[in-house]
Protein backbone atom coordinates (compact mmCIF):
# COMPACT_ATOMS: atom_id res chain seq x y z
CA UNK A 1 0.00 0.00 0.00
CA UNK A 2 1.29 3.27 -1.28
CA UNK A 3 0.44 6.07 1.73
CA UNK A 4 0.22 9.40 0.15
CA UNK A 5 3.26 11.40 1.90
CA UNK A 6 2.01 15.11 2.42
CA UNK A 7 4.37 17.59 2.30
CA UNK A 8 4.76 20.03 5.14
CA UNK A 9 4.79 23.86 4.51
CA UNK A 10 3.08 26.53 1.98
CA UNK A 11 3.58 25.45 -1.60
CA UNK A 12 5.58 27.48 -3.68
CA UNK A 13 3.39 30.12 -5.29
CA UNK A 14 1.83 30.58 -2.10
CA UNK A 15 5.53 31.56 -0.50
CA UNK A 16 6.03 33.70 -3.87
CA UNK A 17 2.89 35.47 -3.41
CA UNK A 18 3.40 35.95 0.37
CA UNK A 19 7.01 37.61 -0.14
CA UNK A 20 5.59 39.92 -3.12
CA UNK A 21 2.84 40.96 -0.83
CA UNK A 22 5.30 42.06 2.45
CA UNK A 23 7.64 43.50 0.20
CA UNK A 24 4.70 45.99 -1.13
CA UNK A 25 3.71 46.83 2.11
CA UNK A 26 7.07 47.39 3.68
CA UNK A 27 7.54 49.85 0.36
CA UNK A 28 4.05 51.29 1.36
CA UNK A 29 5.33 52.07 5.04
CA UNK A 30 8.41 53.57 3.68
CA UNK A 31 6.77 55.99 1.48
CA UNK A 32 4.54 57.37 3.98
CA UNK A 33 7.30 58.10 6.47
CA UNK A 34 9.65 59.84 3.90
CA UNK A 35 6.18 61.64 2.42
CA UNK A 36 5.79 62.34 6.77
CA UNK A 37 9.45 63.43 6.38
CA UNK A 38 9.39 66.15 4.05
CA UNK A 39 6.07 67.32 3.70
CA UNK A 40 6.95 70.76 4.53
CA UNK A 41 9.13 70.72 1.34
CA UNK A 42 6.61 68.76 -0.34
CA UNK A 43 3.84 71.48 0.29
CA UNK A 44 6.11 73.90 -0.81
CA UNK A 45 7.10 72.99 -3.95
CA UNK A 46 3.46 72.51 -4.56
CA UNK A 47 2.56 75.77 -3.44
CA UNK A 48 4.61 76.95 -6.19
CA UNK A 49 3.75 75.53 -8.49
CA UNK A 50 0.41 76.21 -7.99
CA UNK A 51 1.66 79.63 -7.77
CA UNK A 52 3.37 79.82 -10.92
CA UNK A 53 0.08 78.32 -12.70
CA UNK A 54 -2.40 81.56 -11.11
CA UNK A 55 0.31 83.79 -12.68
CA UNK A 56 0.43 82.17 -15.90
CA UNK A 57 -3.22 82.51 -16.14
CA UNK A 58 -3.24 85.89 -14.49
CA UNK A 59 -1.04 87.53 -16.99
CA UNK A 60 -2.77 85.81 -20.27
CA UNK A 61 -6.02 87.99 -18.97
CA UNK A 62 -5.31 90.32 -16.58
CA UNK A 63 -8.93 90.77 -14.64
CA UNK A 64 -9.86 94.76 -14.24
CA UNK A 65 -9.49 96.55 -11.34
CA UNK A 66 -6.53 94.43 -9.83
CA UNK A 67 -2.65 95.81 -10.17
CA UNK A 68 -1.01 93.16 -11.92
CA UNK A 69 2.33 94.50 -10.97
CA UNK A 70 1.18 94.23 -6.80
CA UNK A 71 -0.66 90.56 -7.28
CA UNK A 72 2.89 89.09 -9.09
CA UNK A 73 5.01 90.96 -6.44
CA UNK A 74 2.72 89.51 -3.72
CA UNK A 75 2.48 86.19 -5.62
CA UNK A 76 6.49 86.00 -5.78
CA UNK A 77 6.44 86.88 -1.79
CA UNK A 78 4.19 84.12 -0.97
CA UNK A 79 5.77 81.75 -3.06
CA UNK A 80 8.84 83.11 -1.10
CA UNK A 81 7.75 82.70 2.19
CA UNK A 82 6.11 79.10 1.83
CA UNK A 83 9.87 78.05 1.93
CA UNK A 84 11.49 79.63 4.60
CA UNK A 85 8.15 79.64 7.00
CA UNK A 86 5.77 76.23 6.32
CA UNK A 87 2.39 76.96 6.80
CA UNK A 88 -0.37 74.60 8.82
CA UNK A 89 -2.13 71.96 6.10
CA UNK A 90 -5.78 73.65 6.97
CA UNK A 91 -4.39 76.79 5.48
CA UNK A 92 -2.69 75.57 2.47
CA UNK A 93 -5.59 73.78 1.88
CA UNK A 94 -7.80 76.73 1.68
CA UNK A 95 -5.32 78.48 -0.82
CA UNK A 96 -5.02 75.15 -3.11
CA UNK A 97 -8.58 74.84 -3.36
CA UNK A 98 -9.27 78.27 -4.29
CA UNK A 99 -6.39 78.58 -6.78
CA UNK A 100 -7.59 75.16 -8.08
CA UNK A 101 -11.01 77.05 -9.03
CA UNK A 102 -9.49 80.30 -10.36
CA UNK A 103 -7.39 78.18 -13.01
CA UNK A 104 -10.15 76.10 -13.83
CA UNK A 105 -11.77 78.15 -16.43
CA UNK A 106 -8.66 79.43 -17.85
CA UNK A 107 -9.46 83.02 -16.54
CA UNK A 108 -8.92 84.63 -13.13
CA UNK A 109 -11.65 87.43 -12.78
CA UNK A 110 -11.91 89.99 -10.21
CA UNK A 111 -13.38 88.70 -7.51
CA UNK A 112 -11.12 85.19 -7.84
CA UNK A 113 -8.20 87.36 -7.61
CA UNK A 114 -9.40 88.83 -4.72
CA UNK A 115 -9.64 85.50 -2.58
CA UNK A 116 -6.29 84.89 -3.83
CA UNK A 117 -4.94 88.10 -2.51
CA UNK A 118 -6.98 87.20 1.06
CA UNK A 119 -5.84 83.81 1.25
CA UNK A 120 -2.78 85.13 0.43
CA UNK A 121 -2.68 87.50 3.09
CA UNK A 122 -4.44 85.43 5.48
CA UNK A 123 -1.38 82.82 4.89
CA UNK A 124 1.26 85.20 6.02
CA UNK A 125 -0.41 88.55 7.68
CA UNK A 126 3.14 90.42 6.74
CA UNK A 127 2.32 90.53 3.28
CA UNK A 128 -0.40 92.59 3.86
CA UNK A 129 1.68 95.61 2.83
CA UNK A 130 2.36 94.01 -0.41
CA UNK A 131 -0.74 94.80 -1.56
CA UNK A 132 -2.51 98.21 -1.91
CA UNK A 133 -5.48 97.40 -3.77
CA UNK A 134 -6.26 100.04 -6.29
CA UNK A 135 -8.43 103.44 -5.33
CA UNK A 136 -12.02 103.09 -6.86
CA UNK A 137 -14.18 106.73 -6.04
CA UNK A 138 -16.74 106.09 -3.96
CA UNK A 139 -18.70 108.82 -5.05
CA UNK A 140 -18.40 111.46 -7.93
CA UNK A 141 -16.86 114.58 -6.49
CA UNK A 142 -18.62 117.71 -7.62
CA UNK A 143 -15.80 118.82 -10.26
CA UNK A 144 -16.72 115.47 -11.92
CA UNK A 145 -20.44 116.18 -11.80
CA UNK A 146 -19.65 119.51 -13.91
CA UNK A 147 -17.54 117.65 -16.37
CA UNK A 148 -20.18 115.21 -17.20
CA UNK A 149 -22.73 117.82 -17.32
CA UNK A 150 -20.23 119.99 -19.39
CA UNK A 151 -19.72 117.15 -21.93
CA UNK A 152 -23.62 116.21 -22.35
CA UNK A 153 -24.36 119.91 -23.83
Amino acid sequence: MEEATQKKGMSKGCLIGLIVAIVIVVMVIIAGVVVYLNWDQIMAFTGKSVVVEVKKTFAAQPPDGVDTTAFNSLSDAFSEKMESAPLETQQYAKFFNDAKAAIDDGRIDSVEAERLIDDMIECYPDLEDMYVPPEMPEELDSTMVEELEESEE
